[in-house]
């Protein structure tokens, strides 16, 4: 055997030993006795080792399973993911309609299901039992579940929670410490349940201890994930945001960072704006009804370039009883399309296209803006006019459309859908006008909103109406226009 044949077997001994404490010593003077380096300082750049040889792919039959994914891109088996979002903001919702997903197998939310008919547990530290209850019955019920379908899915409420002193971290935030005996107890429930999704809500209920302590909560979040991977199931933890924090950001979810750093996933609930509500074609009191999930830390896989929407919808469960006939109503998610919305009358509230509305704004519209000699000339189509045309057609409709001023800014978005209703449907067009010049000399020309109502469903009636506002002659030749019209029509 040559020296270079004895300097391979070292180095593939010492590199199986590598993990062990002193390994670097061992192989600094590993290689010094075989001459490839004898110090001092550093090794050279050009002698240090770059690869391990147990690492060589010859092929892909040596490449690793694919990742376990259970749940999109968001629950991932043997690892940690969190959902942070504002206080109030429907968390819980979200995770328990994700959690009729997986055990049933079903895209409820268009999230991809890997696999069917899993089993889940979900732990609810702040919302007891029976509320636990009624929230999966009305998400079986919104999205056509069977109690069959959903066999798979076991939940803890606050009250099991306080029986089994499930708390994780104890103490106080001077003094927390990580509770190994509720650790050992939920490794207990996992394992005798075998759940493939573990949903913790909210994290902060199970830790009275804190949650702001860096070290105390890495300590935390690496034994949960250790959990995951003896019983290979993935672990989702739902925690608040920091208020007024930053929702396009990891760092807005509460708590230490430690939290978010020893996680696979970081996802927030992020509501929508009014801004954002007017560009997916609703009005903007509906933007609190409606919500997307910002994805603010992913390790193993690209962030989505989508955004995805989801909105809260009121089911009522028909629980009524004699005492309280009505029964609860209860919070349920869906999906939401802003394409669906933007299609006509979807995004407006339907009163605002009920053919009265639309006449009326058609008249609102007619009447054009009074000029200093008495006359009225079409309203300006120019961007920096539309706000005032559609605040006349907001108080031309009022008394026209029911509940009109409850909420302002919703009457201006509806008013600039009938606006733009009226002009894809031909009944208004933006054409080129004259009005007379305030001086008296001469007219300045112009692109105005101009009302075509031989287009409209009222053509006849505005065409009569005219015919009493003119002289008898111009009233009798309209009359045997519209005669001829009509014989035409019949013909």
């Amino acid at each position: 055997m040559n020296n270079e044949d004895e300097i391979e077997i070292l180095v593939s001994e010492i590199l199986g030993s590598l993990h062990k404490p002193g390994s670097e010593d061992r192989l600094s003077a590993g290689l010094a006795e075989y001459g490839v380096w004898d110090g001092p300082g550093p090794i050279p750049l050009a002698d240090r080792i770059v690869s391990d040889p147990r690492f060589y792919m010859s092929g892909s039959e040596d490449l690793p399973g694919p990742r376990q994914w259970l749940l999109g891109t968001e629950l991932v088996v043997g690892e940690v993911s969190v959902l942070g979002g504002p206080a109030g903001a429907g968390k819980s919702t979200y995770v328990v309609t994700n959690l009729l997903c997986t055990v049933s197998g079903k895209a409820l939310l268009g999230r991809h299901v890997f696999r069917k008919y899993l089993r889940a547990l979900y732990i609810s530290a702040e919302d007891g039992t029976d509320e636990t209850k009624r929230r999966v019955a009305a998400g079986c019920r919104h999205h056509g579940l069977q109690s069959t379908e959903i066999s798979g899915l076991r939940f803890f409420g606050a009250e099991e929670v306080d029986e089994l002193g499930l708390f994780l971290v104890v103490g106080s935030e001077e003094s927390a410490t990580l509770d190994e005996t509720s650790l050992k107890k939920l490794e207990e429930i996992i394992e005798k349940w075998g759940p493939a999704i573990v949903a913790i809500d909210p994290l902060g209920s199970l830790c009275p201890g804190g949650v702001n302590r860096n070290g105390i909560m890495g300590r935390l979040i690496r034994a949960l994930k250790k959990i995951a991977q003896r019983h290979q199931c993935a672990i989702w933890i739902v925690h608040h945001t920091k208020k007024g924090g930053d929702l396009s950001s990891a760092e807005a979810i509460g708590g230490a960072s430690a939290i978010v750093n020893h996680a696979r996933v970081a996802n927030l609930m992020v509501p929508m704006t009014e801004s954002e509500a007017k560009a997916c074609g609703l009005p903007p009191s509906h933007a609190r009804g409606h919500f997307r999930v910002h994805t603010a830390k992913t390790n193993f896989s690209a962030p989505s370039t989508q955004t995805e929407w989801f909105k809260f919808a009121s089911i009522n469960l028909g629980n009524g009883t004699p005492e309280y006939p009505n029964g609860d109503n209860v919070q349920v998610v869906e999906r939401f399309v802003p394409a669906q919305a933007a299609q006509g009358a979807q995004g407006a509230q339907a009163p605002w296209f009920d053919p009265i509305v639309l006449r009326a704004a058609l008249a609102t519209l007619d009447t054009g803006e009074p000029q200093s000699d008495g006359s009225a000339a079409p309203f300006s189509a120019a961007k920096t006019m539309r706000k005032r045309v559609v605040t006349t057609l907001v108080s031309g409709l009022h008394g026209v459309v029911p509940g009109m001023g409850n909420l302002p800014a919703d009457d201006v978005f509806n008013a600039e859908r009938v606006l733009s209703e009226l002009i894809s449907k031909g009944w208004v067009a933006i054409a080129a006008c004259k009005k007379r010049k305030t001086n008296g000399g001469g007219y300045n020309q112009f692109q105005g909103y101009v009302v075509l109502w031989p287009n409209t469903p009222w053509k006849k009636e505005h065409a009569a109406a005219q015919a009493n506002a003119l002289s008898e002659a111009e009233a009798q030749e309209l009359r045997r226009a519209i005669a001829i019209e009509h014989l035409a029509e019949l013909v």
